[in-house]
């Protein structure tokens, strides 16, 4: 029987409003984004198997469905 996998956290990373590692950052509000980035992938107890994103930037009857390759 395979190992169990292990338990991803489940994470919200804002898109920020426009191109946010490129504006003034006198809060260092991206610039702590930023940093957080660079090591989320050391912080996972495992490689995920899958990613899940939810957008709420789309205006359809059906919500709309994609996959892409497995990572």
């Amino acid at each position: 029987m395979p190992a169990p996998a292990a338990k991803q956290p489940t994470l919200f990373i804002p898109h920020g409003g426009g191109p946010c590692f490129f504006m003034d950052d006198p809060r260092q509000v991206w610039t702590s984004l930023g940093r957080f980035l660079q090591t989320l992938s050391v912080s996972l107890p495992a490689r995920p198997r899958a990613i899940l994103l939810v957008s709420g930037h789309w205006e359809t009857r059906v919500p709309p469905a994609d996959c892409e390759t497995p990572i």
